[in-house]
């Protein structure tokens, strides 16, 4: 998978400097205009996995999930959706990296009842992403931060991190997170 640099202009249309990268030949044959460009994002092309499930249990469906992840894909949701004859279903959604598309395909069809799954390639942007720690009360918290145009446009705490803490103190999941952005902003780091 090659991750591409989007822009190192301000955020402005694309069509306003599609021509002159023409020009300097900086867009690839197949690259398309998008409505915003931005400094710090990055484009990548990966292939979508989508399946219709109507009659797995909710159960398998989360172990289905999880273990799409452990073998590597980008992410991974189900959304409801009504099926045929008006039965209840789920809409299994993988993202995933082109090279491991056909691995992830043979995932879905052990671990689901699936019948058919269908593929596509899509684009997708990213924003550049850096970790910090931040010391708690309670124990040491990253933070992940994503920058647009060379700010930080997000920020939030590791929920691993958080929920270990949480758990070894005996304390809110909530309260541990809370102060961990606490401590972030203190830090002298813009919200």
């Amino acid at each position: 998978m090659a991750l591409e640099r989007a822009s190192s202009r301000p955020c402005q249309p694309a069509a306003a400097h599609r021509g002159e990268a023409i020009a300097k030949g900086v867009l690839a044959a197949d690259a398309s205009p998008s409505p915003a460009t931005f400094n710090d994002a990055w484009t990548e092309t990966i292939t979508v996995l989508e399946a219709n499930l109507d009659d797995l249990s909710p159960q398998v469906l989360a172990y289905a999930m999880e273990r799409l992840l452990a073998e590597g894909a980008l992410d991974v949701f189900s959304i409801p959706v009504q099926m045929k004859k008006s039965r209840n279903g789920a809409l299994l959604t993988v993202l995933t990296k082109l090279e491991d598309a056909n691995r992830l395909t043979k995932v879905i069809f052990a671990e689901t009842t699936t019948l058919g799954i269908r593929r596509r390639e899509e684009q997708r942007h990213t924003l550049a992403r850096r970790w910090e720690t931040v010391e708690t009360t309670w124990g040491p918290v990253r933070i992940k931060i994503a920058n647009m145009n060379g700010a930080v446009s997000n920020y939030a705490p590791e929920f691993e991190d958080c929920r270990a803490l949480a758990e070894a103190h005996h304390i809110p999941l909530r309260t541990v997170m809370q102060e961990a952005i606490q401590q972030y902003v203190r830090g002298g780091r813009k919200p």
